[in-house]
């Protein structure tokens, strides 16, 4: 998926960025070119996701016991049965799987 995303960054940010990466592109003048700029922003995105993807569902998230497996493929049966695609199906999922890691802990 692409998002488009506006970013301001000045002129002074554009040199400080130069000034930090090396190998950059750069503009007549010294500065990092909008590609650069566009890249580097790119590749920390991409560093951030790949953290937190790996801690949300990794460090997190236990596996799913048998009730709970049976529970989710009855679910994905029945939304199925009523004509929800496959992209509806993933992004109910995902929100469960959120709401059971991000609920507040029971106490007993």
């Amino acid at each position: 998926m692409k998002i488009r995303l506006s970013v301001d960054v000045t002129e002074n940010d554009r040199l400080y960025l130069s000034r930090l990466i090396t190998d950059a592109q750069r503009t007549r003048s010294g500065i990092m070119t909008k590609r650069a700029v566009q890249e580097h922003l790119n590749a920390k995105l991409a560093e951030y996701f790949k953290v937190l993807s790996s801690d949300f569902w990794n460090s997190h998230s236990k596996p799913l016991t048998a009730e709970e497996a049976r529970d989710a493929s009855d679910a994905i049966t029945y939304m199925r049965s009523i004509g929800k695609s496959d992209g509806e199906i993933r992004a109910w999922l995902f929100m469960q799987r959120a709401r059971l890691h991000f609920a507040p802990k029971k106490i007993e």
